[in-house]
């Protein structure tokens, strides 16, 4: 079966800084704010911003014209120059050791009322996505704070992820490729996923005393990946619990096959049953929030007080809720 993995594409995500380049007109601005000449820096500063298109130089060139404004006591006129900063670089920072905290305040203060537009986009459509850990599903254009973001994606049992980094006012794109399976979409969400659960059950036994009885059981698990694990209350017509661990395999968008085994612990007959048990089913999705299931298998009780029904067959029924 042709199966293409997954790729992600990041447009408009910074790459790692080169270094940053020389500026006369910068290093002589900053000659003169280290001298204490407020007039003369700003003057120099100024003429290195026009004569510069480099992000990295007016990055540094803002950033000190803001500290320039604040000896001043000109707020106002810092603060449009740290916005200056970070819209050419929206991790601008000043170091608290060698700047006055109240000035590097003011730059955070700035950066925090600053937001762009995080697109996020996959081909085709309807891939499940994760940004800083909230599920989305493409397209989704969401506007954040500027700065670094956490993308994770995941298709059929591919998952990977990258930082974009988002521009004040601006528009970054990030793109997933999904998984194809014989030429068409195949995603499916791979995150760790809370789910509940609810099961009807009817067991067969070879024990003529006791030929067939039925099961209601309730829990839920959490899934990952391929893995699957359980753990189910039973209420009727015995109390008991059973841990469960399932491996799952995507074969289609809304259906899912899975190999399951669970460790039974029944409490009936004045004492404790247990027993190991097993079967395969299959899941069907009818939206991404519920699913429906049929399982068949078996049960074998090694500790069984009761001694009634030993091994039986069990098929079960049952739905599955995951969050939204």
């Amino acid at each position: 079966m042709p199966f293409a993995a997954a790729v992600l594409v990041a447009l408009s995500v910074a790459a790692s800084p080169a270094p940053a380049p020389r500026s006369a007109k910068l290093e002589q601005g900053q000659a003169r704010f280290a001298q204490g000449d407020i007039d003369g820096a700003l003057k120099a500063l100024d003429a290195a911003a026009v004569e510069s298109q480099d992000p990295s130089v007016l990055e540094r060139v803002h950033l000190l014209r803001g500290q320039c404004f604040a000896a001043r006591q000109d707020f106002a006129r810092a603060e449009d120059a740290f916005e200056l900063a970070l819209d050419s670089g929206p991790l601008a920072s000043l170091d608290p050791a060698r700047v006055d905290p109240s000035v590097v305040k003011l730059l955070d203060a700035v950066r925090g009322r600053l937001a762009g537009t995080l697109t996020v986009r996959s081909v085709p459509d309807g891939a499940v996505v994760r940004v800083d850990g909230k599920r989305q599903v493409t397209p989704a254009a969401l506007v954040l704070p500027i700065g670094k973001h956490q993308v994770e994606w995941s298709a059929g049992f591919e998952r990977g992820g990258t930082e974009a980094l988002v521009y004040p006012r601006r528009e970054t794109q990030v793109v997933v490729a999904v998984a194809m399976r014989d030429g068409a979409p195949a995603p499916v969400e791979r995150f760790p996923t809370v789910f509940g659960e609810f099961k009807g059950s009817l067991e067969i036994a070879s024990d003529e005393r006791v030929p067939w009885q039925s099961g209601v059981d309730f829990g839920g698990g959490f899934e990952s990946g391929p893995v699957r694990l359980t753990l189910m209350a039973r209420l009727f017509p015995y109390f008991g619990v059973m841990p469960r661990a399932a491996f799952v395999v995507p074969v289609w968008d809304r259906l899912s096959v899975f190999l399951d085994l669970g460790a039974p612990l029944w409490f009936r007959g004045g004492g404790v049953a247990v027993g190991l048990g097993g079967g395969a089913g299959v899941e069907y999705h009818l939206w991404r929030a519920f699913g429906v299931y049929l399982q068949v298998g078996g049960e074998h009780l090694f500790l069984n007080p009761g001694r009634i029904d030993d091994t039986h067959f069990v098929s079960s029924l049952g739905v599955r809720l995951r969050p939204p």
